[in-house]
């Protein structure tokens, strides 16, 4: 197993486990439902693809998925990406976040974010997500692009 491999496999490990902790510590809270299951992530390419089970309250009533539970998403991911980029997995609050609605979401199994950090600055990370149907890969739902503050330097 050569180094790259080995640190990218360690790095997939850690985002789950900090995936795991955020759901577990948001007992009765909203990060408890969503609980994001890491697929892939490339630790020198500061990339990760998470997949998400899409539940019907998610939806809004023109029965598509709603603004907010796609922001939900891509907020999740990319500051988990964020975090996962920092040494000791601090938190990184979200700054700013914008997101371009591309196609409408019906409900299906699952829902697939692809996120990259762009940047790291000293007190900012800057990511951008692409979320999508896992089953439907070629047609972008939406795009995210964040500011996430970084609590240690």
């Amino acid at each position: 197993m050569n180094d790259t491999h080995s640190i990218n496999e360690q790095f997939l490990r850690n985002m789950q486990s900090g995936a795991d902790k955020i759901a577990a510590s948001d007992k009765g809270k909203i990060g408890e439902t969503v609980k994001p299951e890491v697929t892939a992530c490339n630790y020198t390419s500061k990339t990760a693809s998470l997949r998400y089970a899409f539940h019907p309250w998610m939806l809004n009533c023109n029965n598509v998925m709603h603004g907010g539970s796609v922001a939900l998403l891509m907020d999740t991911s990319m500051g988990l990406l964020s975090s996962a980029c920092q040494d000791d997995f601090q938190p990184t609050p979200t700054v700013s976040m914008q997101i371009t609605y591309l196609n409408p979401i019906p409900l299906s199994d699952h829902i697939m974010v692809d996120v990259k950090i762009n940047a790291i600055k000293s007190k900012l990370v800057y990511a951008c997500a692409t979320m999508y149907e896992e089953h439907r890969p070629d047609i972008p739902l939406a795009s995210a692009v964040g500011e996430y503050y970084r609590t240690r330097r």
